[in-house]
């Protein structure tokens, strides 16, 4: 959604049976079930959500993630590399 912010399911980030975070280091896109990463790795920073998902409202299960500037096997933004539809 912009050159360093990748939007995901809440779920993907928080835990609300647990009430913690999942660790989630890095972001590779097109990876599948724990397979290759065809397009490089990208290490998130943060994870962004709704105080509203904590509390389970399902209606509130998105998250952006804020990734490094560049990835493992390419120096520049994931959003420059991938493409990205930009939000306003």
């Amino acid at each position: 959604i912009a050159p360093n912010k990748v939007l995901t399911a809440a779920h993907c980030v928080y835990n609300n049976d647990s009430n913690s975070w999942i660790r989630n280091d890095r972001v590779a896109p097109g990876r599948a079930n724990g397979g290759q990463d065809p397009w490089g790795q990208w290490d998130v920073q943060y994870a962004t959500i709704y105080t509203a998902w904590t509390r389970g409202d399902w209606e509130f299960d998105i998250a952006v993630l804020t990734i490094a500037e560049s990835g493992t096997d390419f120096n520049k933004r994931i959003g420059d590399h991938m493409g990205y539809l930009g939000m306003r």
